[in-house]
């Protein structure tokens, strides 16, 4: 089962994923950019966004880890945009809780 909280405040977003039951299994956390969005830094946990100028903060809290991905953006049919994808995926048993914060 899976379940998610939003909490809001003034400069941030934490979104609060939780994963509940038992076994091993694969989560993915995706965040499918705009092709406006620049990547400016990535590490393991944490990656930095040009989004108009302004610079935002991406940081998982958890026990896995963070890849990119080239994909498509597709605004219309028959159109299409390179763009990034981020990924944060986690492999191993569950219960397990997965924490995104968004600062700007």
């Amino acid at each position: 089962i899976h379940g998610r909280e939003w909490c809001f405040t003034d400069n941030l977003l934490e979104i609060n994923d939780k994963m509940t039951g038992s076994g091993k299994h694969k989560i993915e956390v995706v965040f499918c950019l705009h092709p406006d969005i620049k990547i400016m830094a990535v590490n393991k946990q944490q990656v930095t966004l040009d989004v108009a100028g302004n610079s935002v903060e991406l940081t998982f809290i958890g026990k896995g880890f963070l890849t990119l991905l080239k994909s498509t953006y597709h605004p219309e049919f028959g159109l299409a945009i390179e763009n990034d994808q981020l990924i944060y995926q986690f492999n191993g048993d569950i219960p397990v809780d997965i924490k995104t914060r968004i600062q700007w």
